[in-house]
């Protein structure tokens, strides 16, 4: 019978993955878009070629920039995603702009370290 622990090392579980068979395919940077105009959050928009764990990088970023995920809505098209993040500070502000480019720096390098 096999028992769950409780945790999982989500992370040691991707690095021991095989990365998947090249197909020839031109690889996009991806960009990591702000828009502070909301007054209620900050949206964080995330364009890149989907990968396996792309999202858990992207969502592991986030919450190591210290922002509040309230809301997501998560696109593939084709080999393409357009992810939209609604985030906060941890007191459910839009984030200021220091703290906002610094998820969007910390985002950008969790697409980047491949």
């Amino acid at each position: 019978m096999l028992r769950w622990s409780g945790t999982l090392d989500i992370d040691d579980r991707l690095k021991r993955r095989e990365p998947p068979a090249s197909v020839g395919q031109e690889w996009v940077s991806p960009k990591v878009l702000l828009d502070r105009t909301p007054q209620t959050h900050t949206v964080v928009e995330v364009r890149a070629h989907d990968e396996p764990a792309l999202l858990f990088r992207i969502t592991k970023a986030l919450v190591a920039a210290d922002a509040v995920v309230t809301g997501a809505k998560i696109d593939t098209l084709g080999s393409e995603v357009v992810d939209a993040f609604f985030i906060t500070d941890r007191f459910g502000s839009p984030l200021g702009d220091d703290h906002a480019d610094a998820v969007r720096t910390t985002v950008q390098a969790s697409l980047e370290a491949r």
